[in-house]
């Protein structure tokens, strides 16, 4: 669906909240108002989970959140 989701993400003692639009493939934009950050990814990854928000996790939050 047309929908849009709120979701935090933390890093150490440090939580970020991100307004999350899923789509099909792993498509994902994320937006983090207190970073000033759209994060957008493009997928396709058809018939296999995906896993966008642990790649952002895991790698974009840490790089830019020093």
């Amino acid at each position: 669906g047309f929908h849009w989701w709120r979701k935090n993400f933390a890093i150490g003692n440090q939580r970020y909240l991100a307004i999350c639009a899923d789509g099909l493939a792993g498509q994902s934009i994320m937006v983090f108002p207190e970073l000033d950050m759209v994060v957008v990814v493009t997928g396709g990854n058809y018939d296999k989970a995906t896993k966008e928000h642990l790649l952002i996790q895991d790698q974009v939050l840490p790089a830019v959140s020093g």
